[in-house]
């Protein structure tokens, strides 16, 4: 199926996208490094239309975004936590406060949340999403923010003189 999306009005990148049911979401984002957003806003695949949602508490750019369940957990540049944004409800949480302002990204695998913070030394957090509890720092993990993720095994490759080491997000 081949949807084209009619226009939002609001020109960005570095938005948080993600996918629940038949809507996609945006969250923040920056305009030609003019103009940051802290608005949100929802296509409807099936009716062809934008709708604006509740807004981030604060202006983000580099926003990430992950489906949990039916709803979605955002993390972004100057958000000082990570948001549950309830679907249903239509309204963000701060779950936890994490200890950089700077880029971060998330992923979800089997019930954790992976927060990868930017401190220009890298640190990973994860987090139990059943309990909301802060499991452990992840040891020896340097992540520089970028969409390399692997599953499988810890794997350290180098691009413009930065080292990216990939993660293996295996439990055992």
């Amino acid at each position: 199926m081949e949807v084209r999306l009619k226009k939002s009005g609001r020109k960005r990148g570095g938005a948080g996208l993600a996918l629940v049911g038949w809507q996609i979401y945006i969250f923040g984002g920056t305009k030609n490094a003019h103009k940051t957003y802290k608005e949100c806003d929802k296509y409807d695949i099936r009716t062809n239309a934008w709708i604006s949602i509740e807004s981030l508490p604060l202006c983000s750019e580099s926003v990430a975004a992950e489906v949990y369940g039916n709803d979605i957990l955002v993390v972004g540049s100057h958000l000082p936590g990570l948001y549950y944004y309830s679907v249903g409800k239509n309204t963000f949480s701060n779950i936890f406060d994490l200890p950089s302002l700077l880029r971060k990204n998330i992923i979800v695998h089997e019930g954790k949340a992976w927060i990868y913070c930017d401190f220009g030394v890298y640190e990973s957090r994860k987090y139990d999403l059943k309990n909301w509890n802060k499991i452990g720092d992840v040891d020896g993990v340097n992540m520089h923010l970028t969409q390399h993720v692997r599953i499988e095994n810890i794997e350290e490759r180098k691009s413009q003189d930065i080292s990216v080491t990939i993660l293996d997000i295996d439990d055992s």
